[in-house]
């Protein structure tokens, strides 16, 4: 396969380029937008660099599949789940499309046999491999070209390069802020962290406070592992809805597996002034939800779950699925480590989430993880929480804010 780098004004003018160098069967790899010239990062002229290729290769017809024989009766099947598989930016979108022509297909062509459809889930999940290895290489080429020679760096830029791996960021996208550095030319360390804010800024999605839905009620759940502090984080939020925004609130807990979390909810709502409902099963929940349709905003607490328990996680989605598709914010410790924060956010990920509510910062000083995972999730955040002061050390999550954090531990 032969690839070639064009950089151009307009993707009309790099394809032209690309039509003359290589023919109409080029395919594009990947592209990306830059500056050049201008001065410490400003007044630039935007480019566009892309990576194009073909293929020279004669093309071989595949054999036909081979079909899997059926199991005996008393044959055990074992079911093995692989590892889960990350897909860079590009690559999603390549899977999404195979998968809707997997959907048509099978819509127009309805498959004969159990295994036609494995064949046709294993030659899906085989590409997205493909792809999701094509994403990543690509991913690095551009941090690897567009960031000195780790050979060449000066001493500012190894001292900054190891402060990030220190805070557990993430090693490309350390390289990508050595990139920024080098660009700007910086020769301060002071100088050099602070202009890592605007970047560390723009990496971070938030979605603002909750607020009222325009029409009828809005129904918000909170799930996560045990020890996050959810019920807290529910009571601070009722508690500020109630006599900040004034909100007609309803809570619920399916809580039911600690005695304390019931009673300490209860407590909340009586000094509150807001009806606390209890359920233990899906269709309680069902009803409860709709006992309070007259609501602006129910909150829904939830038991905390281990992330390694398969079985709590599908009874957890099974009450989920009974409550008129709430809106589902995943809540996760500051305090935990980077390793197990991923680890979390891939088990809870099949039960459904829209937002992320990051607790306990007072108690952690290691940013890095957590703003690195936060950038590769994609997920925004809505609330930190500081403290167990309800209804105080809550707040609205700002990218800024948690930017702040990091660049005070790199000055550390």
């Amino acid at each position: 396969m032969k690839i070639r780098r064009y950089t151009a004004s307009t993707m009309q003018e790099a394809m032209l380029k690309i039509k003359l160098d290589l023919g109409p069967e080029a395919i594009i790899l990947h592209s990306r937008k830059f500056r050049q010239g201008g001065f410490l990062g400003f007044f630039g002229k935007e480019m566009l660099e892309v990576l194009a290729a073909i293929d020279k290769e004669e093309i071989k017809p595949s054999p036909p599949p081979r079909k899997m024989e059926a199991p005996e009766k008393n044959e055990r099947i074992e079911k093995t789940a692989g590892p889960a598989i990350e897909l860079g930016p590009q690559a999603e979108v390549l899977a999404k499309v195979l998968e809707k022509a997997v959907k048509k297909e099978k819509a127009e062509s309805p498959v004969e046999s159990s295994d036609d459809l494995k064949e046709m889930k294993s030659s899906l999940s085989e590409m997205k491999t493909m792809l999701a290895g094509l994403s990543k290489h690509l991913e690095k080429i551009e941090v690897a070209e567009s960031s000195p020679n780790r050979g060449n760096w000066t001493a500012l830029q190894q001292k900054v390069h190891d402060r990030l791996i220190r805070a557990e960021v993430d090693p490309i996208l350390a390289r990508g802020f050595i990139a920024t550095l080098a660009r700007q030319g910086t020769t301060s360390f002071e100088e050099a962290i602070n202009l890592l804010e605007a970047p560390f800024v723009n990496l971070i999605k938030t979605s603002g406070a909750i607020e009222r839905a325009p029409q009828g009620v809005r129904t918000i759940a909170l799930i996560g592992p045990t020890g996050v502090g959810k019920t807290t984080t529910i009571a601070k939020l009722a508690a500020n809805f109630r006599l900040n925004g004034h909100y007609d609130i309803g809570l619920i807990t399916i809580d039911t597996y600690r005695v304390a979390a019931v009673e300490q909810l209860k407590t909340y709502g009586d000094i509150i002034g807001i009806p606390v409902e209890i359920v233990t099963t899906p269709t309680a929940l069902r009803d409860a939800v709709h006992g309070f349709r007259d609501k602006e905003i129910i909150l829904i607490d939830t038991a905390g779950r281990s992330p390694s328990n398969r079985m709590h996680l599908n009874e957890l989605k099974g009450f989920l699925d009974q409550a008129s598709k709430p809106e589902i914010h995943l809540v996760l410790s500051a305090t935990t480590n980077r390793a197990n924060l991923k680890r979390i956010y891939e088990s809870f990920l099949p039960i459904g989430i829209d937002r992320l509510i990051v607790t306990k910062l007072d108690e952690t000083c290691s940013f890095g993880g957590i703003f690195s995972l936060l950038h590769q999730w994609g997920k925004p955040l809505s609330y930190f929480t500081t403290g167990q002061s309800v209804p105080d050390d809550i707040l609205t999550a700002e990218a800024p804010y948690l930017a702040k954090q990091l660049l005070g531990e790199l000055k550390a």
